[in-house]
């Protein structure tokens, strides 16, 4: 399955996909059977101009190393797709070369190019004598890379590896019997505030910071939930990306050849995906989840608690059944004195 996403612009870090799927080996030489611009190494292939596919690559391997150390396993193999659209011809390529796990992405100038779009569209209906100038000032506040930088920013590589983290995360653990999984928004068959941990994981240091400052300094008071919530809501986006998907599906049936794309929203566009997602409760439940996962990480002094978790929910159990499981690492182990513990921690952190 290829991966469906969602890019808000107004949202660090705010990009939801749906899809993923299985494959083995690495994918070293897969490039000689797969279209130009191809960049692989070990378990990564990217299909992207020059100027970015290095950077891009750089920035999933590290991923992939945090993937394994937070849940023990190797990641399986992956296709980054620049310009946010994936053929059905190049997905069966794809699956030839053993590679079933596709994230199709945007960089900075496929975003900057469909912001310009967005906004020539949004500002059509304007009267001849003031469209013009009103488009150049808004793009004008567009910024545009600068074609001399062949790296990524912060923020489009904490995103993509957040990404990487969601379609890892799945393919890596689904259960055979993932139907009998409840309490997943989208997806995939994980309760959604782990199948988030697995994603904010794999972030850069500088997007983990900035969920933590953000969280304490913006949303902890109004946002915070309590963990019996908290540890069984759906992602306060989800209906929103729901609505979404459904428009990509249509999409796709009067687009044949396309198997999956990004749907990138600015503007007016992207303000409503968020009123529909809450507002501020997106930002705040990825917060939550950094900071618990923080939180669960110091408690247990085990870097691979959530593979602890993750395999627990899928042989069937839940969070509260875990903290007697004996794979707890001393933590308390009824909910209430768990979240007493949770909650001590959080005010004085």
């Amino acid at each position: 399955m290829v991966a469906k996403c969602w890019m808000a612009a107004p949202v660090i870090g705010l990009v939801l996909c749906v899809g993923a799927a299985h494959a083995q080996a690495g994918v070293d030489q897969a490039c000689a059977a797969l279209p130009d611009p191809c960049l692989a190494s070990g378990n990564i292939v990217v299909l992207a101009p020059e100027d970015v596919a290095p950077a891009m690559l750089a920035s999933a391997h590290e991923a992939s190393r945090q993937f394994e150390t937070f849940f023990g396993v190797a990641p399986r193999p992956a296709a980054i797709v620049s310009g946010g659209e994936v053929s059905t011809d190049l997905k069966a390529r794809l699956e030839g070369e053993g590679i079933n796990t596709v994230l199709p992405w945007l960089s900075a100038s496929d975003r900057a190019r469909m912001k310009e779009q967005s906004i020539r569209r949004q500002l059509a209906d304007l009267p001849d004598s003031v469209r013009d100038a009103a488009i150049r000032q808004a793009l004008a506040q567009i910024s545009t890379p600068d074609p001399q930088d062949s790296g990524l920013a912060d923020q489009e590589s904490g995103a993509l590896r957040h990404e990487l983290g969601h379609l890892w995360f799945m393919a890596a653990f689904t259960p055979e019997d993932a139907a009998r999984q409840t309490g997943h928004g989208y997806g995939g068959w994980a309760p959604d505030w782990l199948d988030e941990t697995a994603a904010v994981l794999l972030e850069t240091p500088s997007l983990a910071d900035k969920r933590r400052q953000s969280f304490h300094e913006t949303h902890k008071h109004e946002h915070l939930k309590d963990l019996t919530t908290y540890l069984s809501m759906v992602h306060p986006s989800a209906g929103a990306a729901r609505q979404l998907q459904q428009s990509a599906n249509t999409a796709d049936q009067d687009a044949p050849g396309t198997a999956g794309r990004v749907m990138f929203l600015s503007g007016e566009e992207a303000e409503a995906f968020l009123r529909a997602s809450g507002g501020a409760a997106a930002p705040a439940f990825y917060g939550q989840a950094r900071l618990f996962a923080d939180f669960l990480m110091e408690k247990t002094g085990d870097e691979q608690v959530f593979a602890s978790i993750t395999r627990h929910h899928a042989a069937g159990g839940n969070f509260e059944s875990w903290l007697v499981s004996g794979e707890a690492g001393g933590l308390p182990q009824t909910l209430d004195a768990f979240e007493a513990a949770w909650l001590d921690w959080l005010n004085a952190n």
